[in-house]
């Protein structure tokens, strides 16, 4: 099948796999490593590719060290970012620091942004504001509450 008869993520992914390969190709053997900045990965991409495209991110970062500054509103992105923190098995919150490819700020509306910080487990030291991960939750428990009435 034609990449043009493909959908929108499909088009969007094949873009950024051009442009990474492009990054890797120019700065492997290079000392000065790319700073990549994407915006919104996740639209129009199946959620397993949004998972796989987060280990990709970790993946390139890792071989070739490249930094990635990915803006996101995709859970299948950050959930998956949680576990291979976690698979990783660091030490302690120092060596997450010095040594994991990820880190996750939360924006608030009415606050100043502020860290997540990973824990050795994957979990998040500091929690994410109202109705980020929790809006499917409250759908669900409202499916629920219809089907019972």
């Amino acid at each position: 099948m034609d990449l043009a008869d493909k959908g929108m993520g499909s088009n969007q992914m094949m873009i950024l796999l051009i442009s990474l390969a492009t990054f890797i190709r120019k700065y492997e053997h290079s000392l000065s490593k790319p700073f990549i900045v994407i915006e919104e990965p996740e639209q129009n991409l199946h959620p397993d590719l949004q998972r796989k495209l987060t280990e990709l991110l970790a993946y390139v970062s890792d071989t070739y060290h490249f930094k990635f500054i990915v803006e996101t509103h995709s859970e299948y992105m950050i959930r998956r970012s949680q576990v291979l923190v976690a698979e990783s098995h660091y030490k302690d919150e120092k060596d997450i620091q010095e040594n994991c490819p990820f880190k996750v700020y939360y924006f608030p509306k009415d606050e100043a942004p502020y860290d997540m910080e990973y824990t050795p487990t994957g979990r998040f030291a500091k929690p994410f504001g109202k109705f980020f991960y929790d809006a499917s939750a409250q759908d669900s428990i409202m499916l629920n509450k219809l089907e019972m009435a």
